[in-house]
Formats: C-alpha cells, structure tokens, sequence
C-alpha cells in the first residue's frame, strides 16, 4: 500500500472515530426539549350576588311592631322599646363578603337611641361583619325611646313629638321608620 492510501485510510478512521465519539458524547449529555405554543389557561371566576340575595330583604325597621299595654296597639311612646332585626345572606356568592350596615334615615322621636351589643349607635354609626360563603346572619339592633331622656330635660321634645302625631291631619299619627344601608364588599382572600 502506498502512504497516500494509508493517509487517507488514516484520515477516513480518525474522523469516522471523531463522529461515533461525538454521537456518543451527545448521547451522554441529550435531553428531551419541546416547545408548546398555543395554550391556554382556564379559569373559572367566583360568582358575586350578595346585592342580589339580599335587595329582597325588607332593610327598615317598623317601630310601631312593638308596644306596651298603655300604649295603643301599633304604636309607641316615651318609655317602648323593641329590636331592628336585619336578615343578611351569603348563600349565592362564591366568595367572602365584609359588609357594613349604616342607620341611613331615622324618622322618629328626637330621643329615639340604638344599641348594637350593648353598645351606643349613633344615627350615622356602622356596624362591620363577615360572612363566610355559605352563611346567614341576622344582626340585632335594640331601639329604646326612654321614658325620661336628660333627667327629665327632654320631656320637652318628647311632648313636641306626641304632638305632631296628634295633629297630622292626613295619617292621624306621625310615621315614625328606621332605613338601614347595607354594603358588600368581598373579602380580601389570605394567602
């Protein structure tokens, strides 16, 4: 053989060696990659109803539900007292709800007070709550007309006030109602 064949021969074995090392090398250091394109996510949003749920419930109070045995049936007086109950629902909703409810409009006795668990509600004081997914909830607010308001200092407004229910001259009494503002927000979901 002449030393160009075996050259050549040479040449022809290192590179067939070179390229079975590399296959080999790359077989050693492969992965699998893909690419996908084209996909999406799906998601499903929680529903939102407590507007809904809750606009058919009656948010005013009648005060003249409750009365003593001196005062006329369906009416009240210095000295009646009773309890606004506010039925609340979260039944229809996917999602938490913080709601606040607001005593928005009182037509009534000027010493009418409210209590909300013992405690002072002013005519534009807030009450805040939760409700879970699922709950319901009656929220309980005590009115009292006090039979003496101020030591006796507001027998006054007290006498003011059975006037006007004497002299209206179209009902025959004054009405007397409590508007409850109720607002939903959902609640802030915790990590």
């Amino acid at each position: 053989m002449s030393k160009r064949r075996t050259r050549t021969a040479l040449v022809v074995a290192f590179v067939v060696m070179g390229v079975a090392v590399l296959g080999l090398a790359a077989a050693v250091y492969a992965k699998y990659i893909a690419s996908i394109t084209d996909k999406t996510a799906s998601i499903e949003v929680a529903k939102w109803a407590f507007k809904e749920e809750n606009e058919t419930k009656t948010l005013s109070c009648d005060l003249s539900k409750t009365y003593t045995k001196t005062v006329a049936e369906g009416k009240i007086a210095p000295g009646t007292k009773g309890t606004c109950n506010i039925e609340l629902s979260n039944n229809t909703s996917e999602v938490g709800v913080d709601y606040t409810i607001t005593v928005k409009e009182v037509s009534g006795p000027q010493n009418l007070k409210f209590k909300y668990k013992g405690n002072a509600l002013a005519a534009d004081g807030e009450i805040t709550g939760k409700l879970k997914i699922g709950d319901t909830k009656t929220v309980s607010i005590n009115w009292e007309w006090p039979y003496e308001t101020d030591e006796g200092a507001g027998d006054a407004a007290d006498t003011i006030d059975g006037r006007t229910a004497a002299g209206n001259a179209t009902t025959g009494t004054s009405e007397m109602k409590v508007i409850f503002d109720v607002t939903g927000v959902q609640t802030k979901p915790s990590n």
